[in-house]
């Protein structure tokens, strides 16, 4: 699972540049911009990460839904520690 994040990661630094190019491209208040804005909805910077390379990556809402939700009961059921200090 830690692999996983990570390599979500890996691909949000390869795509993010493309994700911000779009959204500046949608400004105007299309569906498309509040789709895009939608990705910034979670707390925690790398929820928004993983949702942004799962986007650029097209997976469909309910399993970007499915995948954050996964992540965020890891962390809570490991008491909030750093991947790097899990070993």
């Amino acid at each position: 699972m830690v692999d996983s994040v990570y390599r979500f990661l890996q691909c949000q630094e390869k795509h993010g540049d493309v994700i911000r190019g779009i959204a500046r491209r949608y400004r105007d208040g299309s569906t498309q911009a509040k789709e895009l804005t939608d990705l910034t909805s979670h707390t925690s910077p790398l929820l928004n990460q993983v949702a942004m390379a799962l986007r650029a990556r097209h997976y469909s809402r309910a399993t970007e839904k499915s995948y954050v939700g996964w992540i965020k009961r890891f962390i809570l059921y490991h008491g909030k520690r750093h991947p790097g200090g899990m070993g």
